[in-house]
């Protein structure tokens, strides 16, 4: 159990307060709900089929097979927790016992804090000085002139091409390992009431369903735009008109596998002045619990409420926090997204939603909340109420036959109750002619730099494109890897194309130097 945020004189009242939640837990005991709910909640961990899928399976035979045990007991997830489940059934005792007797009776804990020290860079980077002096002056001449040979032969070798020979070494994928045709996915599109498109794929899902919505933000005024990320981190996280948020949580957690709203951007594949802005909400769900999740979407759509101000402070202060603890992961997109901005309006709405401005924008309505509550609820609301138009919803959905029939009749049932409205108009965020030779720095609190230079390129469109995201794989797997990860001691160095906003990016990441 862990919590950060807090400080370090709350020691002792963070453990009291973990304690006593575990001692409550065992006198109350877990409701036959909730228990469903965390097997619910397992199932999704061993059937979902996310990306490098066979990878994932072949770990799980490793991780047993190397130390000896049956290779396929974790393939085997389901069948254990099918007898967990039955365990329980016989004995609903069983993990009150456990908690007690594994961690309330158990002794053995270790309480660790980690405290910031705004002076141990500073101190560090002294004592690392005056050990460099110290041994610098402990060696003679002839070592010292060794030593500059030495690093002269290094530079020399790192600029040194491999032979063909050691080439030839590495592991390669041939050209004829590569299906000359990608593999087609069956996808259908069909018309349901109010014209709703509806887009789903024919694949096997293992028994869970996906459900994606996505509504055109064109013609959404200009005011809104920079809540709409705020609105998206608050959509699954608030309680609605009827419940309040521990209610909606807990239906969440017992009939979903997570429901998530997002944003996306992109531009008309044929006309790269036409941009394309989306909020967008993905929900997945076994099979049997599929209706039910369906209905707490059309619930947090419909009747989201932001009304219930404590949660609201702590939702924006848990959006805050964890936007600021992407700052130093994450540097190179910050900056890379700030220099682009200026090139694209695409590349300008992407630093709206996802770059400092949004941070801004958290630090104003978290620090200043009392002050600025009200105008985030209109916006907010604003923004909710400008999205319930059929004509801007567009549906997808992958998985069983049952959970489709209930997808197709739930979207009739929550268009149905929509107010009418003109089909979206283009969208635009009022960006500024595009520019460029900007140079500019941005001071952080960290260790290392992140560069980036932004350039314009042709849209995705354009007969360009294609050798452009050649590209841009080659610069960073052999020029950028060796100048900047290799010989300036980087920790990354990228190249990206993106044809939607028609930028091409280069970037550091942890880099020592600015000016190399």
């Amino acid at each position: 159990v862990g919590l950060k945020g807090t400080d370090a004189e709350s020691r002792e009242a963070v453990v009291a307060v973990i304690l006593d939640v575990l001692g409550r837990v065992c006198d109350e005991g877990f409701s036959p709900e909730r228990v469903k709910t965390a097997f619910n909640q397992l199932q999704y961990s061993h059937r979902e089929i996310q990306s490098h899928y066979p990878l994932r399976l072949m770990n799980w035979v490793y991780n047993s097979w190397l130390y000896d045990p049956d290779p396929l007991t974790y393939l085997r997830t389901g069948e254990f927790l099918g007898q967990l489940e039955a365990r329980y059934a016989a004995d609903p005792d069983l993990f009150v016992r456990l908690i007690r007797t594994l961690l309330l009776d158990n002794p053995h804990r270790t309480v660790v804090t980690f405290e910031p020290d705004p002076t141990l860079q500073e101190r560090r980077d002294r004592e690392g000085a005056e050990a460099l002096a110290s041994r610098k002056a402990q060696m003679s001449s002839n070592a010292l002139a060794e030593l500059a040979r030495e690093s002269v032969e290094f530079e020399r070798l790192q600029d040194e091409p491999n032979t063909a020979a050691a080439l030839a070494t590495l592991p390669r994928l041939p050209i004829a390992a590569v299906p000359a045709i990608p593999k087609a996915i069956p996808v259908d599109v069909r018309k349901l009431d109010a014209d709703i498109e509806l887009v789903t794929a024919d694949i096997h899902t293992n028994g869970i369903g996906y459900r994606a919505l996505a509504f055109d933000l064109g013609g959404l005024p200009e005011d809104l735009w920079a809540y709409v990320p705020v609105f998206c981190s608050l959509f699954s996280r608030l309680g609605t008109q009827e419940l309040d948020y521990t209610e909606v949580a807990e239906q969440i957690a017992s009939s979903t596998g997570g429901i998530s709203a997002g944003r996306f951007i992109g531009t008309q594949a044929t006309d790269p002045d036409q941009l394309h802005a989306y909020f967008t909400v993905n929900m997945k769900a076994l099979d049997s619990t599929f209706g039910d999740a369906l209905g707490i979407v059309e619930r947090l759509l419909t009747q989201l409420s932001l009304d219930d101000t404590s949660r609201l402070r702590d939702v924006l202060k848990q959006s805050r926090e964890r936007a600021i603890s992407q700052i130093v992961p994450n540097g190179h997109q910050f900056a890379v997204q700030h220099a682009a901005r200026v090139l694209s309006e695409a590349a300008a709405l992407s630093e709206l939603w996802g770059g400092l401005p949004f941070l801004r924008l958290l630090l104003r309505l978290s620090d200043s909340f009392e002050d600025a509550v009200g105008e985030l609820r209109v916006q907010v609301n604003r923004i909710r109420k400008f999205l319930l138009s059929p004509p801007r919803l567009r549906a997808a959905f992958t998985g069983g036959q049952d959970p489709l029939a209930k997808t197709t009749d739930w979207l009739g049932q929550l268009t149905a109750g929509m107010p009418s409205a003109e089909h979206p108009t283009p969208p635009s965020i009022g960006t500024k002619e595009r520019q460029t030779g900007l140079a500019e720095g941005l001071a952080m609190a960290a260790d290392v730099a992140f560069c980036t230079r932004a350039m314009p390129a042709p849209h995705v469109s354009h007969p360009d494109a294609a050798p452009l995201g050649v590209l841009s794989q080659l610069v960073s797997y052999d020029y950028l890897w060796e100048e900047v990860r290799a010989k300036g001691g980087a920790y990354g160095g990228f190249c990206s194309y993106n044809g939607q906003a028609s930028t091409f990016e280069l970037m550091s990441y942890r880099d020592p130097h600015i000016d190399r």
